[in-house]
């Protein structure tokens, strides 16, 4: 049997790992954005370095930030899903 102290100290501990997950979900939610993706000047999608369009791009890839890339309305690739 746990007693009431023993309860409210895992209590306390389990909430402070859920604020410290949840810190660094949002703080990986907020620094997303300024990762770097390639964009062509053939679409209005942007890309991972290793999609096959931007492979078969050649030196018409450009490389941007995602915030840089749907600033212009160009939304993520269907099949490298940045």
């Amino acid at each position: 049997m746990y007693t009431t102290r023993q309860v409210m100290q895992y209590r306390s501990r389990r909430a402070r790992l859920v604020g410290l997950l949840l810190a660094a979900i949002l703080a990986a939610w907020l620094l997303w954005p300024s990762r770097t993706v390639w964009m062509t000047g053939r679409g209005q999608k942007y890309h991972i370095e290793d999609c096959r369009y931007i492979q078969t791009a050649g030196d018409e890839a450009s490389r941007v930030t995602v915030r840089h890339a749907r600033r212009y309305d160009f939304g993520p690739c269907k099949v490298c899903r940045p």
